[in-house]
């Protein structure tokens, strides 16, 4: 018998520090909506903080987007799986000192990073602004480790630990990617899903894309049902990754709209939403209408696309998620759809 795909969450000491950092700034401006960020705010300066939320516009991302920094002070540490001080400290004097040399190539080389043109470009051209900032930011990094891995950390490991351990139990014998595998025959690309839980990130994005088959969740104490299914939807986003791809690099498709921004936050609702309507199909369950404002304009609104996939795959079962999606921004763009923006 074929072995199972797992799902098996951890926590990780650096990935709850960068949110632990981006929190207590206030980077997307949460406020008070956000206990964590209530209860250890003053564990930075007030110096320290107002220079990370002086600078959230380079750091903060969400729905999709992605600011400058972005990628280099969350995603790639986040990727690279940092256990000490001393490789995250390493990993910083390298990118100083390639951005400073104007080449990025080692930095790149030795961390498999990948920036794109675009961003190493923005990145270039504008070093004589942007470099100070990063030492800055590199500096506050560096310095507030030893307080939050020694009085901090351990409190919130001791939550997280308790969730990874229901997490593992609840999925041992789920079978949940397999699930999603056969729902849309496309293959979960590795043997596990893993899952790096964080506390902090509560209101802020809460599913965030370490690479391919490892993800980070907030931990959602509020409601394990509501994460377990989060979890499912993520897979689903997973699986549906090079629709999404496909889709983004449709000129003509692109050509309909007035700017970017329209056009990616349609292509967003578009994809999230389908997500969602199959990881209803797939649990039996209703599925979460999500409402609200984008990261970067726009709103999501689902129940309109919601409808169209109802009608349209009653009428042809086997439309792929690529032309579903497509047909629903066509749609829209033909005003067959309610408002999205």
């Amino acid at each position: 018998m074929k072995t199972a795909k797992s799902i098996r969450a951890s926590t990780e000491l650096l990935v709850n520090y960068y949110f632990h950092l981006f929190m207590a700034a206030d980077i997307w401006e949460i406020g008070d909506k956000n206990q964590y960020q209530k209860e250890f705010r003053e564990s930075l300066s007030i110096t320290d903080r107002n220079f990370i939320y002086d600078n959230r516009n380079l750091i903060a991302w969400g729905n999709g987007r992605e600011n400058i920094f972005s990628q280099l002070l969350f995603f790639t540490p986040a990727k690279l799986s940092f256990s000490s001080k001393t490789e995250l400290a390493d990993y910083f004097s390298l990118l100083s000192e390639s951005f400073r040399n104007d080449d990025l190539l080692g930095f790149k080389a030795k961390f498999h990073n990948e920036i794109s043109e675009n961003n190493e470009s923005g990145l270039l051209t504008k070093k004589n602004s942007l470099l100070p900032i990063l030492n800055k930011l590199i500096d506050i990094y560096i310095n507030n480790f030893e307080h939050y891995s020694k009085s901090i950390w351990p409190i919130e490991q001791n939550k997280l630990e308790k969730v990874a351990k229901k997490i593992n139990t609840f999925f041992m014998k789920k079978r949940y990617i397999e699930k999603w595998e056969q729902y849309l025959n496309i293959e979960f690309p590795g043997d596990q899903f893993s899952i790096v839980l964080t506390s902090a990130n509560k209101n802020a994005p809460s599913a965030n894309n370490l690479n391919r088959t490892r993800y980070n969740f907030y931990y959602q104490p509020e409601s394990f049902e509501d994460l377990t299914i989060f979890i499912s939807h993520e897979i689903g986003t997973n699986l549906l990754m090079e629709s999404l791809m496909r889709l983004h690099k449709d000129k003509n498709l692109k050509n309909n709209f007035k700017t970017d921004q329209d056009f990616y936050t349609l292509v967003y609702n578009a994809f999230e939403s389908l997500a969602e309507y199959y990881n209803a199909k797939i649990l039996g369950i209703v599925p979460s209408i999500w409402e609200g404002e984008l990261f970067g304009g726009g709103e999501l609104k689902f129940k309109i696309f919601f409808e169209f996939y109802e009608v349209a795959l009653s009428r042809n079962q086997r439309i792929s998620p690529y032309d579903l999606m497509k047909e629903s921004i066509l749609n829209y763009l033909r005003g067959e759809l309610g408002p999205v923006f």
